[in-house]
């Protein structure tokens, strides 16, 4: 029998006890009276032997064959089979221990998980900034411990428990040290949690234990475990969505958030917000911001918005979230400073709510009349672009007294509030027969006529004729005067515009005194004139756009 300071027979480990801690060989035994049976003795060990191999090479392959070289004799059907059956991988799963380490990990604490595999050992550092985990350092085995076989059947073989011809004291030596020199530079006193990707195998248990006083075994990946945690984890910080804050006073310009998610919120939580429409109608960053000292850019998507829009929040794990709501999202990335860097330090609001009045001739040659709808179409469109519910519009369509030899049952058409861009639309065709010196335009302008000045009404004719003369003229081709006997000079100081500016089809040649009293303010040619010209001259846009790259919190 061995004496109890040799390594063992069976699995090669340092001695220590009579019963080897390794395999559960017995080392040393009392001496008893009479002789020993030597054959039997040298038959149980070559059985504990074989056994030890078998667990080992069960460990590698679902098959033997591949460990056959460095087995001690060839296995039996039975015995083979028993070996399987024995195999145990004593797995110890890991999200529960790697869920209570990061739920008490400090703000600026580090954890450090060590991964002991079949190729090597991977450490990754986990803090609460960063909970997916980042690699600091691979160790292949072949670099732990060099006198590892270069085969890599055989050096599995070993890393599974194939010690006993292997010099196990030495390797086990080595590794100690390999993993003093390699652990060295860690941060002292960093939390340390060893998970060993083969559960059972002899080396890379060895080398977890070593590692770190908490120890797991089972096969996975981390970065799917820490993800798993992760999405299950209560938030710290609170978090809102970043806007731009008007004062409706001075029209100082902020950002700000609206509130989303609280410390403690927990993953699943879903919120609604709404947010405006900022002046421009460009796509705006839907950014959610943590709220603490140090802020965070969670997430930026890119979306164009309505003029109120609902978005919705919803918080997938700590410092993670989801949006939805407001039709086409675009995910994109950018710091802070970069959303609120480009907001204006201040927007003119003008004196509270604006009225425009605009007067649209509806006849007059096809071509001509449908260029003057799209014109106000689109002047329609900027304003609530760039101008969103701060002007009130009044539409005033108007045909002509006659078509045809016929009277026109209805002369007007008004339309006002929001409903003005689906009227425009549905205004009646342009006649296929008109009077050409002249036009209702005094109806039209008697249809908005006041008492006394409005201060922030804007009247805007966008028309091709002139309105009826007072009374008859003389000559060759008199003027005629309005079948309703209305003063068109009358009307349109009744109007009580501040502000009055025309968009003729052409120059306003013999009318020339009338255009520029009914244009008062500014005269612009159909063909030149663009939108933002109109609505600049009106007092209803500034000449340069001002551009938002983020939402409103309030309607302007």
């Amino acid at each position: 029998m061995p004496e109890p300071d040799q390594d063992c027979p069976v699995c090669g480990a340092r001695p220590g006890d009579d019963v080897c801690a390794g395999c559960g060989w017995t080392l040393c035994t009392p001496w008893r009276v009479g002789r020993g049976n030597r054959q039997e003795y040298d038959r149980d060990l070559a059985g504990a032997i074989l056994a030890e191999e078998l667990r080992a090479a069960a460990r590698v392959a679902d098959t033997w064959e591949p460990c056959a070289p460095w087995l001690s004799e060839r296995p039996s059907y039975a015995q083979w089979v028993g070996a399987l059956a024995e195999r145990s991988e004593g797995t110890r799963p890991s999200a529960p221990v790697l869920a209570a380490a990061l739920r008490d990990l400090p703000e600026d604490g580090e954890l450090i998980v060590v991964e002991v595999g079949r190729d090597g050992l991977t450490a990754t550092s986990v803090t609460y900034d960063s909970v997916n985990g980042e690699a600091i350092a691979d160790l292949p085995w072949t670099r732990l411990l060099p006198t590892l076989p270069d085969d890599p059947a055989e050096r599995l073989f070993r890393l599974a428990g194939g010690l006993r011809t292997a010099g196990r004291p030495a390797l086990e030596d080595a590794l100690r040290e390999g993993l003093r020199a390699w652990s060295a530079t860690w941060p002292t006193g960093t939390e340390r949690i060893a998970v060993c990707r083969a559960p059972g195998w002899t080396l890379p248990e060895l080398a977890a234990r070593q590692l770190a006083k908490m120890v797991v075994a089972e096969h996975g990946d981390l970065a799917a475990t820490l993800a798993g945690i992760a999405a299950g984890r209560p938030t710290r910080t609170g978090c809102g969505l970043l806007v731009a804050e008007v004062d409706p006073h001075g029209g100082a310009v902020r950002p700000g958030l609206l509130p989303l998610f609280e410390p403690g919120d927990l993953p699943g939580a879903k919120r609604t917000v709404v947010v405006h429409r900022p002046p421009g109608g460009e796509p705006v960053s839907l950014a959610v911001v943590t709220r603490e000292r140090e802020q965070r850019v969670l997430g930026v998507w890119r979306a164009t918005l309505e003029t109120e829009t609902a978005v919705t929040v919803e918080l997938t794990g700590p410092d993670r979230v989801e949006l939805s709501g407001p039709g086409a999202l675009t995910p994109t990335t950018a710091e802070l400073a970069e959303l609120i860097g480009d907001l204006p330090g201040r927007l003119d609001l003008g004196a509270g709510q604006r009225e425009l009045v605009c007067l649209l001739e509806l006849n007059g040659l096809a071509a001509t009349a449908r260029r003057r709808r799209e014109f106000v179409s689109d002047l329609l469109e900027l304003l609530d672009m760039e101008a969103p519910n701060r002007v009130d519009v009044t539409l005033v369509g108007y045909g002509d007294h006659s078509s045809e030899g016929r009277y026109t049952e209805r002369l007007l058409h008004r339309s006002q509030g929001p409903a003005v861009r689906g009227d425009l639309a549905r205004l009646p065709e342009p006649a296929r027969s008109f009077v050409t010196g002249a036009a209702p335009l005094e109806d039209a302008l008697d249809e908005v006529r006041v008492s006394g000045l409005v201060r922030q009404r804007v009247l805007l004719v966008v028309a091709g004729r002139p309105p009826h003369a007072i009374r008859a003229g003389r000559g060759p081709r008199p003027a005629r005067p309005c079948p309703q006997k209305i003063d068109w000079t009358e009307a349109l100081g009744a109007t009580g515009a501040n502000r009055r500016l025309a968009v003729l089809d052409g120059p306003p040649g013999d009318h020339a005194t009338t255009w520029e009293l009914i244009g008062a303010n500014h005269l612009f040619l159909l063909a030149e004139a663009t939108p933002r010209d109109v609505g600049t001259a009106a007092g209803l846009l500034p000449e340069t756009p001002i551009r938002f790259p983020i939402p409103l919190a309030e309607p302007l």
